[in-house]
């Protein structure tokens, strides 16, 4: 093969590696735009300032003032705050989280929840032994994650029946919960499917969180 062919074809090889993942990244943005706009959210490319200070305090999301906030949709309704956007973390070495997700989140006044996080159960997990709530009853969900919170007995009180085999039947959930606001992520699905799965366990939440007292 001459060398003036060999070079266009690595030329041409290499524009293709760098251009079509942001081919990718801007059908995916023109995408979720359409989408927000189908669905009644406003859309932003990047997070407006401040937004990140919504979401302190989460160990999912922390360290959000280094890990940019993209692709985000936001919503008002019925007393509620949704958002749905990805977060890039930093690289780490060990890091449990995965560096990219998607992100459901809410604040809603119908929310009373104990501090909780639950995120899928590794053979780490459980090797170690790490403290874990689990649920005689709903061996699927005990097998799949791993829950932890403030109190067992308060956490208990809200992963009812209806929303542990909701979970037990999806992969890969992290969610977190404290008081008045909501985290599920996941490292792979489309906006659209998390957004549905987020708004069924934000309603089964606000109906356990009913009758509790904080």
């Amino acid at each position: 093969m001459a060398p003036q062919l060999t070079f266009a074809i690595m030329v041409l090889i290499a524009a293709a590696l760098i251009g079509l993942p942001l081919l990718g990244r801007k059908y995916g943005i023109s995408r979720e735009r359409s989408l927000a706009r189908r669905l009644g959210f406003s859309f932003h490319p990047k997070a407006p300032p401040g937004f990140s200070r919504r979401l302190g305090g989460f160990s999912l999301l922390r360290g959000e003032g280094r890990s940019p906030v993209s692709r985000l949709m936001l919503r008002s309704e019925k007393g509620r705050n949704l958002a749905v956007f990805i977060i890039q973390h930093p690289r780490r070495r060990g890091a449990r989280v995965p560096t990219t997700l998607r992100v459901f989140f809410a604040d809603s006044a119908s929310l009373k929840l104990p501090y909780f996080r639950m995120a899928p159960e590794s053979i780490p997990d459980y090797i170690q032994k790490i403290p874990d709530i689990d649920f005689d009853r709903h061996p699927a969900f005990s097998r799949r994650y791993l829950l932890q919170g403030e109190s067992a007995e308060k956490v208990r009180s809200v992963f009812t029946p209806p929303l542990l085999d909701y979970l037990a039947r999806r992969r890969l959930l992290r969610m977190e919960g404290w008081k008045n606001r909501l985290v599920v992520a996941h490292p792979r699905i489309e906006a659209q499917r998390l957004l549905k799965w987020g708004r069924a366990i934000l309603e089964m939440l606000e109906e356990s969180s009913k009758n509790r007292r904080v």
